[in-house]
């Protein structure tokens, strides 16, 4: 009978579980971040007056204050694409009395798709809306309220940042330290010998 023999780690090893154990506390830390971020409550608005309007939103950055918006405006009747509109998202916020605005633009591939980038500058709530003009009329529509959260100066990601840091960090101290331990073994290896 075999006798029973028991595992023991050596440094090296160690150190790489160590690593290993780091890196997938990490990662632990960084999905309820990204789930956050795909945010639900994202629908799209649509609206037909003298315009047929469907409001998409492509991109919400609420912490730095902005979002971006892709306006489809077309022919109620026809569905054919409205090239010529105007659009103008605009923005309204309690607390500012001058309300924002952004000219939205299209593109000759896409001449119903006009995409738009806003700027929230101030925190709190938010009222969205579209305004539309063209020769077939006017319209506009409420699209959505947006509140832009007080900022934080450290966030998930910020902590995230750090602990990738430190274990990059500790990985170059662990190869430095480990190259010195051979550079010294091969050393007392060359004076030991005759």
């Amino acid at each position: 009978m075999k006798p029973k023999t028991t595992y023991i780690p050596t440094p090296r090893r160690a150190a790489l579980l160590a690593l290993a154990a780091l890196l997938a506390l990490a990662a632990a830390a960084l999905l309820p971040a990204l789930a956050a971020a795909q945010d639900s409550s994202r629908e799209e608005v649509l609206y037909t007056g003298a315009h047929h309007i469907r409001v998409v939103p492509v991109n919400y950055n609420l912490g730095a204050g902005s979002a971006q918006f892709s306006v489809f405006v077309t022919h109620p009747d026809t569905g054919a694409p409205v090239p010529d509109a105007r659009v103008v998202m605009l923005t309204a916020n309690d607390e500012d009395p001058n309300p924002g605005w952004a000219f939205a633009t299209n593109s000759p591939a896409a001449p119903e798709r006009y995409d738009a980038h806003i700027k929230l500058d101030s925190t709190g709530k938010w009222d969205i809306s579209v305004d539309v003009s063209s020769s077939l009329g006017a319209d506009i529509t409420d699209i959505t309220t947006l509140e832009v959260p007080s900022l934080n100066r450290l966030t998930q990601g910020s902590w995230v940042f750090f602990g990738m840091f430190g274990i990059i960090m500790l990985g170059i101290a662990y190869v430095w330290w480990s190259a010195r331990r051979d550079y010294r073994r091969k050393r007392a290896a060359q004076t030991g010998s005759p």
